[in-house]
């Protein structure tokens, strides 16, 4: 993991933060000014939590905070990849999944919904390709390498056939958003990753308080590391948290 790790041993770990933050700024004409740095938080009530404890700090300093950008993991990533074209919305990523797996055919479907599908079982099970399209993004993992992981045998043999299904949905769903000129964001991240395409932007620190780094996320940290940027890994003491399996 790039940079350095501040180990925050006080309870709430979001009020030694704050105070670490403030306390270590340079303090000009009484002013705090954090607005190149970007904090990420895993929740909305960490955020609120957090930004508490910032103003309560600054005014046990006696000073006037300009406060930092505040994200979540999951969009942390687009303060540093710009969109390269249209991305999708999710609206339009839902009614291209729907559309897609309906073009299928019959034969293929059956294959991973089963014979006794219901509508409402056939949407659920959309939803869940959907996320486990995103979910592979996340672990940079292709639907094609996942395959190869099945065991041989009978039971190998049933699971790979659903997963040429998947990667036929996956072939067509591609297709589908360059016919309509749009992009999916979450390959397109991973895409960019790849390629170097990211951008530092006004930050030049990034505090990331968040104990499951998933493989997108290490490789962003790292190219944002090789860019200069400080890096900060908010952690409570003791072991460094493990990295998420991808296949899991």
């Amino acid at each position: 993991m790039p940079s350095r790790l501040l180990s925050i041993e006080e309870h709430p770990i979001l009020k030694g933060l704050a105070e670490h933050l403030v306390g270590g700024a340079e303090v000009v004409q009484r002013e705090v000014n954090l607005e190149s740095t970007l904090v990420v938080l895993p929740t909305k009530r960490a955020r609120r939590l957090f930004e508490h404890f910032l103003l309560d700090a600054a005014e046990q300093q006696e000073v006037l905070v300009v406060p930092p950008e505040i994200s979540t993991p999951g969009r942390m990533i687009d303060q540093f990849i710009p969109p390269t074209g249209q991305p999708a919305s999710l609206v339009a990523l839902e009614l291209i999944d729907r559309q897609v797996w309906l073009d299928l055919d019959s034969s293929q479907r059956q294959i991973v919904e089963g014979g006794n599908a219901t509508e409402t079982g056939r949407e659920a099970l959309i939803r869940r390709i959907a996320q486990l399209h995103v979910d592979a993004c996340e672990a940079m993992v292709d639907f094609s390498s996942i395959m190869e992981m099945v065991p041989e045998g009978v039971a190998g043999g049933e699971e790979r056939r659903r997963w040429e299904v998947l990667l036929c949905w996956q072939k067509a769903r591609t297709e589908k958003l360059e016919e309509l000129g749009l992009q999916c964001p979450y390959a397109q991240r991973v895409q960019s990753i790849g390629n170097g395409e990211i951008a530092p932007g006004l930050y030049t620190r990034l505090v990331l308080v968040d104990g499951e780094p998933t493989p997108v996320r290490i490789a962003l940290l790292d190219r944002l590391d090789s860019l200069g940027l400080t890096i900060e890994r908010v952690v409570p003491a003791g072991e460094l948290p493990a990295a998420i399996d991808p296949i899991r």
